[in-house]
């Protein structure tokens, strides 16, 4: 058996010796075909390959048995096999730097932390298990623990002791004024087998440098508005941030006491009216040392004002607007005081009715019911004042104006204005005419047209009538004038022949709010015309003295009207068929004969014709012999 020891780690070659002249009969193992080497370590396979050499590394403190088994097919093709004798590799063990430890109280931690203070007296021992006289070691340490980086600790930190003693103490202010915020720590040896590896420990210490302490967030926890007739106090009452446990410290107060939870109250002689301050601290523990921390001072300004009055909010213009109306109606926000005049801010508030719940006034539109411009908050005679216009009102509504200050300074504190009513006509309605059809004669007068009442508006109404033959082009007809009932006629009665069939609107105008409706057109029909002709009618063309002329209308479906002139109808027979004058014709006394006209006129679905036929008739005077020819 063969045997080598070395160090723990280093790499040991194994090879076969003699390969070449190995045989098995005549044949050369070199010769032969498939050959492997199979490797064993601990009689476990761990290669298989074709060269007789094999590379091992040793294990410190272990001892590993190598053997090797040859295999291949000889030139009559039987496979051969043939193994080694066993051959051990002994790997030496290195030092073992073991553990690193913090001194007294500490040395079950592996982590301290410590204040950012460069006047710190505080120390902190570090021990090791080595012993210098046996072995060569040094203390090294890391702002970030990664292999590289690693530095000798340098002497002016330890005192200037030496950084090979199996105990080092370490001060504190000089790792804060190196900068660095985590420190780690860590024992480098050279390893006793070789003289040159290095081993190190088997844990890390790290020192801490709290860099900062977070500066204390204090606000007033009850603020307060006082008025002028309030006596200041004496104390106030401050919160802390709710996750900071630790009480803060309120330089140059008086007596501070915890009311439980995140408030302290702290006594205060020198309140004013207007801007105070007070410098707050706070404190921490740093980690397992228990070193107190103090944070850098914060200086806290908080104001004590006086309390908010009660604005005044006025109209410029009482009166009622017109839908709509373009002209800006203002609101003035008047004796704006108290408070925080930097921080005043105004909420305009609107309500349909007194039912209604409040909404927020916007710049611009309003849901439609309204615009609004608000102007800035400028100071007036010693106190503050705001302007707001409302435009394109479309409905009546009530403001009010709500100051506040800065929220975060005046938390839920608040006074409104008085109400203002903005009333707002309501919009105009137009209830239109009797659109019932009518149908009439040709030239004859539309019969009155019916028109209702417009509701809405300021109540100031204009009618007017319009008229077209081809429901286009209307022309006014009626014109009214304002607030005459006559003149200003709802109803249509003018007497208007018409020859073509006509349509008729109604418009009604509101005079204050310049506000116009049209009705919907109402169409008259107007029949066609017809003529009488000379052969509709027949009558008597001569009649004797005394003797009577008959009438006849001879077309059928025809009734007629007789007229005894162009503009007297004959009474009682307008509408015979067929007539006998009453009166007998005469002749004046001395006169032969004398010409009597009378005139016919049709009717036809009781329309009449168009014109009247004049029937002439000569009465002789037989008592003059006359002759008729």
């Amino acid at each position: 058996d063969q045997e080598i020891e070395v160090c723990g780690g280093a790499a040991v070659e194994l090879a076969v010796e003699n390969v070449d002249k190995m045989t098995f009969a005549d044949d050369k193992i070199t010769n032969m075909k498939n050959p492997t080497w199979t490797w064993f370590k601990d009689n476990s396979v761990v290669e298989k390959t074709t060269d007789p050499v094999y590379t091992v590394q040793a294990g410190a403190g272990k001892t590993n048995s190598y053997t090797v088994m040859f295999s291949g097919e000889d030139a009559d093709g039987n496979k051969r096999k043939v193994s080694s004798n066993e051959f051990k590799v002994k790997g030496r063990s290195g030092i073992e730097v073991g553990r690193i430890a913090f001194g007294g109280d500490y040395s079950s931690q592996n982590f301290i932390e410590f204040c950012n203070n460069k006047d710190s007296e505080q120390t902190i021992s570090m021990t090791c298990e080595l012993d210098p006289k046996d072995v060569d070691f040094t203390w090294k340490y890391s702002l970030n623990g990664a292999k590289d980086s690693w530095k000798d600790v340098p002497v002016t930190w330890n005192g200037k002791e030496s950084t090979k003693s199996k105990v080092i103490t370490v001060h504190v202010d000089s790792l804060v004024s190196n900068g660095g915020e985590n420190y780690y720590f860590q024992v480098e040896a050279k390893d006793n087998c070789d003289n040159v590896s290095v081993t190190t420990s088997k844990n890390m210490l790290q020192v801490k440098i709290k860099k900062s302490v977070e500066l204390p967030v204090v606000t007033l926890a009850s603020p307060r508005i006082y008025s002028a007739a309030d006596p200041l106090p004496t104390s106030l009452d401050f919160s802390r941030k709710y996750t900071h446990t630790n009480l803060y410290e309120y330089v140059g107060c008086g007596e501070t006491k915890d009311l439980g939870g995140t408030t302290q109250r702290v006594n205060i002689s020198d309140l004013k009216f207007g801007e105070n301050s007070v410098d707050v601290v706070r404190t921490e523990l740093a980690r397992i040392s228990n070193e107190e921390c103090v944070s850098d001072t914060l200086r806290y300004t908080y104001n004590i004002y006086q309390k908010l009055a009660t604005p005044k909010l006025g109209r410029s213009d009482e009166t009622i607007t017109c839908p709509n109306e373009k002209t800006p109606k203002y609101l003035t926000l008047n004796a704006i005081s108290g408070g925080d005049p930097s921080s005043y801010e105004v909420t305009w508030l609107y309500r349909l009715d007194e039912a209604s719940d409040w909404m927020k006034v916007n710049e611009g539109d309003n849901l439609g019911l309204f615009s609004a411009e608000i102007g800035d908050i400028i100071p007036s005679l010693g106190v503050n004042m705001q302007n707001i216009s409302i435009t394109k009102q479309t409905q009546s509504i009530i403001v009010r104006a709500i100051v506040s200050c800065d929220k975060d300074k005046y938390p839920g504190d608040y006074v409104s204005s008085n109400d203002v009513a903005m009333e707002v006509y309501t919009p105009l309605k137009d209830n239109g005419i009797d659109l019932s059809t009518q149908e009439i004669c040709y030239n004859t007068a539309i019969d009155t047209i019916n028109g209702y009442a417009a509701e809405g508006g300021s109540g100031n109404y204009l009618y007017t009538w319009w008229s077209s033959e081809d429901n286009k082009n209307f022309e006014q007809i009626v014109k009214g004038e304002e607030n005459d009932p006559f003149f200003a006629p709802r109803n249509f009665n003018g007497a208007y022949n018409l020859k073509n069939t006509t349509y008729f609107k109604r418009m009604v105008t509101d005079t204050l709010c310049k506000t116009t409706l049209e009705s919907a057109v109402k169409t008259v029909y107007v029949r066609e015309s017809f003529d009488l002709l000379a052969e509709d009618v027949d009558y008597s063309r001569i009649v004797t003295n005394d003797g009577r002329a008959e009438l006849t209308g001879i077309t059928d479906g025809y009734q007629y009207v007789w007229w005894k002139s162009e503009t007297k109808e004959m009474d009682g027979y307008t509408e015979a068929h067929k007539t006998k004058l009453s009166e007998p014709l005469s002749v004046p006394a001395g006169d032969d004969f004398v010409m009597v006209t009378y005139y016919a006129q049709a009717i036809k679905d009781g329309c009449r014709s168009t014109n009247k036929l004049p029937m002439e008739i000569y009465v002789y005077n037989q008592t003059k012999d006359a002759m008729l020819t």
